[in-house]
This record gives structure tokens, C-alpha cells and sequence, in this order.
């Protein structure tokens, strides 16, 4: 199975203008650290191009990349809290 970017559970697309070519898709992995910026401490995004390239913390194989999860229903939520069933 490979391991694309856009099956990846931590994949956030980016699609501003309704045109994508995946370059500026970022990749929200808590195990991809950044450091804040000095000056404005504020944090860069992280991209999946750049991580998913050889010199990346992801590597070409996908080192970080999970199953996507399927979202929550409110049903599993109501569920977990009450334990109903």
C-alpha cells in the first residue's frame, strides 16, 4: 500500500481558490516539530512536499503517517460520556 500525503489521518488541504496542485498542503503531525519564530513567535507551517521530500522528518516511506480516523458522530460521543449501550 503507499503511503499517500492525502490518506494520511495529520493531512490538511489547502485550497484557497478552488485550484490545488498539492505543493502548499500542510501536515499537522505532533510528532513534526517546529520552533517558533524569534522574532514574531509565531510558528512556520509545515508542508507535506517538504517533509515527504528526502531531507524531511517524514521521509519518503512516511515515517508519521496514520490511517485517517473517521470523523466523530455525535451518536460515539454521547456514547463514550454515558456509556450507553
Amino acid at each position: 500500500m503507499t503511503k499517500l500525503c492525502k490518506n494520511c489521518n495529520w493531512y490538511k488541504k489547502y485550497d484557497p481558490n478552488g485550484w490545488n496542485n498539492g505543493h502548499y498542503d500542510k501536515c499537522r503531525c505532533p510528532e513534526i516539530e517546529t520552533k517558533p519564530n524569534p522574532v514574531t513567535g509565531t510558528y512556520p507551517e509545515v508542508y507535506c512536499s517538504d517533509q515527504r521530500s528526502f531531507s524531511g522528518k517524514c521521509g519518503i516511506d512516511g515515517k508519521y503517517w496514520m490511517e485517517k480516523q473517521p470523523p466523530e458522530t455525535k451518536e460515539g460521543f454521547w456514547d463514550r460520556m454515558f456509556n450507553f449501550k
